[in-house]
């Protein structure tokens, strides 16, 4: 059974024999989903090399839990002196031998890590304010039930929005894009020609302010 109800209550008697699983989408999520999604356009590469950290940090955690395990089942299979269970120590030292290799690569990938977050965070004012965004367009069903958009759409939205902004190029009307039950007639103005971004604060923050205008501008002409 599905449902679309934001928080749905059910009788005790079904709770208890049922299992309730919230699809949901959370603020934090849709913010990390719209920063991964910006990065991926600014920095490809970066957000590239947090995915394969991410996923050499799983697979080494994974890596000291089956040591772990492993030693536990030679203990609990260990009879008599532990000292004369010579497939156990040498288990032993070669997962504290491994251990420490692992436990190295995790601390050196932590740290890649730290930096990398540092540069997405400085996009996070965009993830944010398009996360805000996006509760306001979901509540408007409240007001009538033609307002309705999907969270697919809303993505696309952001991630066109930002391929444009950076595009360097005029913008012509906007092609319908595929989720939304409004008007598709919705046109862009026209963004004006920005000179080739900098590295010092102004011009990055203006650059920021610039997607987030742009973005509220064509979702408030959506709708």
């Amino acid at each position: 059974m599905t449902t679309q109800l934001p928080n749905p209550h059910f009788l005790p008697a079904i709770c208890i024999i049922v299992k309730l699983i919230n699809f949901t989408v959370t603020f934090e999520g849709l913010q990390d989903q719209l920063l991964s999604s910006m990065m991926s356009l600014e920095y490809p590469q970066l957000e590239q090399q947090r995915f394969q950290l991410l996923e050499s940090i799983t697979s080494d955690l994974f890596m000291i839990r089956e040591l772990e395990d492993r030693c536990l089942v030679l203990l609990q299979k260990t009879e008599g002196h532990i000292l004369d269970y010579l497939v156990l120590i040498d288990n032993l030292q070669s997962s504290k031998v491994m251990a420490k290799e692992i436990i190295h690569r995790i601390q050196t990938s932590v740290e890649m890590e730290k930096g990398i977050v540092k540069t997405r965070n400085k996009y996070l004012p965009v993830a944010s304010r398009g996360t805000i965004l996006y509760f306001v367009v979901a509540d408007l069903v409240q007001l009538d039930y033609m307002y309705q958009f999907s969270l697919e759409w809303f993505n696309k939205m952001f991630i066109k929005c930002v391929q444009d902004m950076n595009s360097n190029q005029t913008l012509a009307p906007q092609s319908p894009v595929s989720g939304t039950l409004r008007p598709r007639s919705a046109l862009r103005k026209p963004a004006v020609k920005k000179e080739k971004r900098g590295t010092d604060a102004g011009n990055f923050n203006l650059h920021l302010l610039e997607i987030i205008n742009m973005f509220k501008e064509n979702i408030h002409k959506v709708i």
